[in-house]
């Protein structure tokens, strides 16, 4: 009678590591593409808080603020 091997070979196990690791490229890239849209999209508010001194301060001076104080 012949013993049954149970478990998985080296190869199996290197071969599903393979796959997974494609997987996790094609994954990663999108989903930091999406968190960095993310963040864009929430930044957009404030850069039109600002908008308007800087736009003052080009009609007064001719030349952008060199800070944060505009």
């Amino acid at each position: 009678m012949q013993r049954k091997i149970l478990g998985f070979s080296a190869i199996e196990i290197m071969v599903v590591m393979a796959i997974l690791v494609i997987l996790a490229m094609i994954a990663i890239p999108s989903s930091l593409a999406r968190i960095v849209k993310t963040q864009v999209a929430g930044t957009i508010p404030w850069a039109d808080v600002a908008k308007e001194p800087i736009e003052e301060s080009w009609k007064v001076n001719k030349a952008l603020p060199a800070d944060n104080k505009a």
